[in-house]
C-alpha cells in the first residue's frame, strides 16, 4: 500500500515540472529524494542548473522544515555551487512561490519555518522566478 502523502507530493512535483517545462526549463525528479543530500527536482535552464525542494500544504499556512534536512541541502548547495530553492505551493495561493534556501527563516530553537507572511515577504512568485532563472 502506498503512502498517500508520498503520492500527493509526487503529483505536486510533477505539476511543477510540467509548469517549468512549459517555460523551456528542463527538470527531472530525483530518485529517493527527501533523503540525505538529495533535492526533489533538478532543473537546467540556459546552461545553468538549480535544485528544488518542493513543499505543499492543503490546510496549513505554515511549513516547518527538519533542521538536519536543511543542513544537508545547504551542504549540497555548497559542494556543487548550485543554488537550491524551496518551491512552495499553499492551497490558499494560486501559484508556486520560491524561496532561496539561505533565506529560509529559522526559529529561536534552531529549526526552520516559512509561514504565509514570510512567503509574501521573501517568496519569489512563479512568473518572476521564471524571468530570474532565464536571465
Amino acid at each position: 500500500m502506498s503512502n498517500i502523502y508520498y503520492e500527493i507530493g509526487k503529483a505536486i512535483e510533477n505539476l511543477l515540472i510540467k509548469e517549468l517545462a512549459e517555460h523551456g526549463i528542463f527538470c527531472f525528479r530525483v530518485s529517493h529524494s527527501g533523503h540525505g543530500y538529495k533535492p526533489d527536482i533538478v532543473c537546467i535552464c540556459n546552461g545553468k542548473a538549480f535544485m528544488l525542494e518542493v513543499k505543499y500544504r492543503s490546510k496549513e499556512t505554515q511549513i516547518r522544515f527538519n533542521k538536519i534536512r536543511i543542513q544537508y541541502l545547504k551542504k549540497l548547495q555548497e559542494l556543487t555551487n548550485t543554488p537550491v530553492y524551496i518551491a512552495i505551493k499553499l492551497f490558499k495561493l494560486d501559484q508556486f512561490y520560491f524561496v532561496k534556501l539561505d533565506d529560509v527563516p529559522h526559529t529561536i530553537w534552531g529549526n526552520y519555518k516559512i509561514d504565509l507572511e514570510d512567503l509574501k515577504r521573501i517568496g519569489i512568485p512563479f512568473d518572476r522566478f521564471i524571468l530570474m532563472v532565464k536571465s
